[in-house]
């Protein structure tokens, strides 16, 4: 199991990939923050993956790290209108 820090890591590191600016990471020892833009908030315990996107929360066990983008960057192409 990761810990926390890395899921957030993980993703920050895909998302600056993209050239996604701006983004703020917090982090205590058993949880962590990423927030990626205005509309995107992701969190994780190590165990499982929040977002809140929208007004709305979805949880997911940790996945695979392919699969954990995957699903992270589906929200945020939806949010973004498609872009990047």
């Amino acid at each position: 199991m990761p810990q926390a820090r890395e899921v957030t890591d993980y993703l920050h590191k895909r998302f600056g990939e993209l050239g996604v600016q701006g983004m703020t990471r917090a982090h205590a020892e058993r949880l962590a923050v990423l927030f990626v833009c205005d509309d995107l908030v992701v969190w994780s315990d190590g165990r499982a993956v929040w977002w809140m996107s929208d007004g709305a929360l979805a949880t997911y066990s940790v996945p695979e790290p392919d699969e954990l983008w995957r699903l992270a960057y589906d929200r945020y192409r939806v949010i973004s209108g498609g872009s990047s």
